[in-house]
């Protein structure tokens, strides 16, 4: 269980299962007599790793649902607005799998901006076609993380935070972290509290932030 400990406490869930059910596998193929294996099994499910990880899976399973699916229950999208986008005037070195799929579709180069009202939420959905690997080799993927993690550099592409940027409220971690986020909209100036979380959810290929704002009787702005 300290494996599992050590990514518990960087907010890695990922990590964190691999280390659970590695263990669980391992006492289910152990040469130890059923009870004695059905015991240890009770007792790594007792404890307090196991109970700090289940919420966090779950956390991660809905916020997958929520930006890979769609719930017709929530209304349907509106198209706001569309971009053609020409990667070969953008300087875009094309990989021979996306060239690929944009053969096959060839709307795939429009850049799609969907939104919905529910009550006084507005969300907001984009879908567009990337390269698999930007031209520094890297992943697309990985220049999204970085960017928003870079939390220094938020005030040079957000459009409504100033400043420098977030300010962290614990120690930098890899995939859990608190800010507080100064932003200025119509001349006013607020200050947010937001909880960061990464995921990298294998069984689909996708990268999923959530970034959750804290209302001002949350228990954290007390700590």
């Amino acid at each position: 269980l300290a494996a599992c400990k050590s990514h518990l406490e960087s907010g890695d869930v990922i990590g964190a299962e691999d280390a659970v059910t590695g263990e669980l596998a391992r006492l289910e193929a152990s040469a130890l007599d059923a009870a004695t294996a059905h015991a240890a099994i009770e007792f790594l499910r007792a404890s307090s790793e196991y109970a700090a990880l289940l919420p966090l899976l779950r956390d991660m399973e809905a916020a997958a649902a929520e930006v890979l699916g769609d719930d017709p229950g929530k209304g349907p999208w509106t198209l706001g607005a569309d971009v053609k986008v020409d990667y070969a005037s953008l300087g875009v070195p094309i990989d021979e799998e996306t060239q690929r799929i944009l053969e096959k579709y060839p709307e795939a180069n429009t850049i799609k901006i969907y939104y919905r009202l529910i009550g006084k939420l507005l969300e907001i959905k984009i879908n567009c076609l990337l390269p698999t690997k930007t031209p520094s080799t890297l992943p697309s993927v990985a220049g999204l993380a970085a960017m928003y993690h870079e939390t220094g550099l938020w005030n040079v592409w957000h459009p409504i935070v100033i400043g420098k940027g977030p300010s962290e409220l614990w120690k930098r971690r890899p995939f859990h972290n608190l800010w507080q986020v100064p932003t200025k909209v119509l001349l006013q100036k607020f200050v947010e509290m937001v909880e960061e979380r990464m995921f990298f959810v294998r069984d689909t290929g996708a990268f999923v932030m959530t970034l959750d704002g804290k209302a001002s009787n949350d228990e954290l702005w007390a700590k």
